[in-house]
């Protein structure tokens, strides 16, 4: 029961190294100043996939981060008038 817990509340592909920290620290710092939520979602989950990727799906990972660097990207050129 205790590994099935910390496989749900400290997975290791979300550790950083020795730093004390996992990756939901540095995305809660980083998107704390983002006004727009689904702009928040997006960063959130680039950081999320590029920082586990060596731990956990390559570059699968890699590719979830760019499908949302692409939404992302898109968005904010609608949100300024821009075209997609």
């Amino acid at each position: 029961m205790e590994n099935e817990n910390n496989a749900v509340k400290n997975p290791k592909h979300y550790q950083l190294g020795n730093l004390g920290i996992e990756v939901i620290d540095v995305i809660r710092e980083v998107t704390r100043e983002l006004k727009d939520g689904f702009q928040g979602k997006c960063v959130g989950d680039i950081l999320k996939y590029v920082m586990r990727a060596h731990k956990k799906n390559g570059i699968q990972d890699y590719e979830k981060a760019q499908e949302y660097l692409t939404y992302l990207i898109k968005y904010m050129k609608r949100e300024q008038g821009g075209l997609e």
